[in-house]
């Protein structure tokens, strides 16, 4: 039998390796190229979520084996602010996913968009960064090392892959992919505490916040149940997310399209002399 850390390692690699590897050039270009830009998108989704699917299925399998992990939450000093930092990760989540349509990576608009606003005032990858939150808190509190393991690998993922996108959109479009990464951050309020940026309370949207800080609770109560069925609540509950997400910005690139369209043909009339 595999030696459960190990199994989880691989499982990591396997997902983390197709999806940021399917992402790069090298492999996006030849896809995209022979099935089009919705075909390579299709296939991407398709492989990421049999990647987490069956990342989920190991963890669920290997998470309460192997040998025994940090466990700092045993020290109630050490208990509450990693607390802290796994509720505000949470709500770095909830408020990207709200943004989203309107962020500087939805897939309609993906490094098209020059100022943060909202969440983005406080970083720029509110999911990929509060999912890691979430990975460092939860890495240093897990009791056994498959715990520590797979949620060290989750921070590391989302670290990497944001960086790895944030070169790629700021190559693709430096004029304003590049004022953007200047005038925000990856680590949250870094920019703000930099004098690059200012945070607006106006702009942030109280409903990702309550929702935030309800669903820290509701991950709280229902930790013993997350991962059983073989990772399948976790699997559906982000699969699902990401098709809303999606959907969100598929709706909204329409509405854009439909406008611009409409302007074009007002524009001409408009201009047409009198006779």
């Amino acid at each position: 039998m595999m030696d459960p850390v190990v199994s989880v390692v691989l499982a990591w690699l396997v997902f983390a390796g197709t999806h940021i590897g399917m992402a790069s050039a090298p492999a996006r270009g030849p896809l995209a190229a022979r099935f089009g830009d919705l075909g390579f998108q299709a296939v991407f989704s398709l492989v990421a979520a049999l990647g987490f699917a069956l990342l989920c299925y190991v963890y669920a399998l290997a998470g309460n084996q192997g040998p025994a992990g940090l466990a700092l939450g045993a020290s109630a000093w050490l208990r509450w602010p990693l607390m802290a930092i796994n509720v505000l990760g949470v709500v770095c989540v909830f408020g990207s996913l709200l943004d989203y349509p309107t962020s500087a990576y939805a897939l309609s608009r993906a490094g098209r968009k020059s100022d943060p606003r909202g969440f983005e005032r406080i970083t720029r990858h509110g999911f990929a960064v509060g999912l890691a939150l979430v990975g460092i808190a939860h890495a240093l509190l897990a009791a056994r090392l498959t715990g520590t393991v797979f949620f060290a690998a989750l921070a590391v993922f989302g670290i990497v892959g944001s960086i790895h996108q944030d070169a790629k959109l700021r190559a693709r479009n430096p004029a304003l992919h590049g004022p953007y990464m200047e005038k925000s951050s990856l680590l949250p309020f870094a920019a703000i505490l930099a004098g690059r940026n200012r945070l607006v309370l106006s702009e942030l949207r109280p409903l990702a916040v309550a929702l935030g800080v309800l669903g820290a609770w509701g991950l709280r109560e229902m930790h013993p149940y997350i991962f059983s069925r073989g990772g399948l609540y976790v699997t559906g509950v982000v699969l699902a997310g990401a098709m809303i997400a999606s959907a969100q910005d598929a709706r909204r690139a329409l509405r854009r399209a439909r406008r611009a369209a409409d302007s074009a043909r007002v524009t001409p009339q408009e201009g047409r002399s009198p006779r």
